[in-house]
């Protein structure tokens, strides 16, 4: 099996525009190898009201990629609630990535991760990225200046590069 032959469902929250910015690196990756993929921005009212909608679709043939800015050391609200909306799953995959702004990760790629294995869902990789630190942008030299920025997209697309060779192997090591 390969990515192309799965649904790739990226779902994300970007208040700052950062973790957007690496959603569609993503999905821009996932589309040049052929997957059929879907962008909810649950900062959106539209996408967010369509989100439950798209859980049913997460039982069977599907790659949820999803992802959050850091603030306070955990993931946004609306991934929170979403996550925890989301239902057992059915031999489901998952990616969660977060962006950060460059004072501490926290424990919000962890948090997610976690949740996604309790649930079901089989860990395919993970990513944090820096970015600009929201408390910053009116500083002379903020935190994170610059980021995400061609090298990062470069590791999002070696991220997407590598589950889809994980699985076209055939048998799909999920993360510890």
């Amino acid at each position: 099996m390969q990515l192309h032959d799965l649904k790739s469902l990226i779902v994300f929250s970007s208040p700052a525009g950062t973790t957007r910015h690496v959603a569609l690196v993503i999905a821009a990756a996932l589309t040049a190898i052929g997957s059929d993929t879907t962008l909810l921005d649950l900062g959106k009212r539209e996408d967010s009201s369509k989100a439950d909608g798209y859980i049913g679709d997460l039982e069977s043939n599907c790659c949820l990629w999803i992802g959050t800015p850091v603030y306070a050391g955990h993931a946004v609200p609306p991934i929170s609630s979403f996550l925890d909306r989301l239902p057992e799953s059915t031999g489901s995959y998952a990616v969660p990535f977060v962006t950060w702004g460059a004072v501490t990760s926290g424990v919000a790629l962890y948090e997610m991760g976690k949740t996604l294995q309790e649930k079901g869902y089989i860990l395919l990789g993970a990513a944090k990225i820096g970015a600009v630190h929201s408390m910053m942008w009116k500083s002379n030299i903020p935190l994170g200046v610059g980021h995400p920025d061609a090298q990062d997209d470069r590791m999002i697309e070696g991220l997407v590069a590598s589950v889809d060779a994980k699985m076209r192997a055939g048998s799909v090591p999920p993360l510890p």
